[in-house]
């Protein structure tokens, strides 16, 4: 009679099956995505881990192999991540329209805001920066800033002219 307890187990240990992403709190995630929610805001309504939701997405990204989806499941997560992307996107862009156009009354700040978020390289407010090479051009303008704050007279000549003596 052998000991059960001292046996080894031919049972293997189950680990996460495929089909994670295809249950419904993701759906629901995305659908919430739609609606115009943020990732953070989206995923707390599904009551999924924000970081979890990205690191599928990288893993999909990537062709990761993982144990939670297939490589199918992960083409379609990606998908509805960027597709989810692209319609918030359309959706803000006709509001700032709507609202451009009067059709209604809201406060575009936040679809542009929203905009700014989603695609910082397309929507921020872009700055032109003046760069110069002559390393004394950003100088002379502080000097010259100098004497006007105290007061020196137009007659005064500024540092930078020359002078000949005669």
């Amino acid at each position: 009679m052998t000991n059960k307890k001292n046996e080894k187990s031919t049972r293997t240990r189950k680990h996460k099956t495929a089909g994670r992403l295809l249950k419904p709190d993701v759906a629901y995630f995305f659908q919430l995505r739609r609606s115009g929610l943020t990732i953070h805001k989206a995923a707390a309504g599904a009551n999924i881990d924000y970081q979890t939701l990205y690191r599928w997405k990288d893993d999909a990204h990537e062709k990761r192999p993982v144990n939670y989806a297939t490589p199918e499941e992960q083409a379609d997560y990606l998908y509805k991540w960027e597709s989810a992307t692209v319609l918030l996107e359309a959706t803000l862009l006709h509001s700032l329209i709507d609202n451009a156009q009067g059709n209604i009354n809201g406060k575009p700040e936040a679809a542009k805001f929203m905009l700014t978020v989603i695609d910082p390289q397309r929507y921020a407010i872009k700055q032109q920066l003046e760069v110069s090479t002559d390393p004394t051009a950003g100088l002379q303008a502080v000097i010259n800033a100098a004497f006007k704050m105290e007061g020196a007279n137009d007659s005064a000549p500024a540092p930078s002219e020359s002078h000949s003596e005669e």
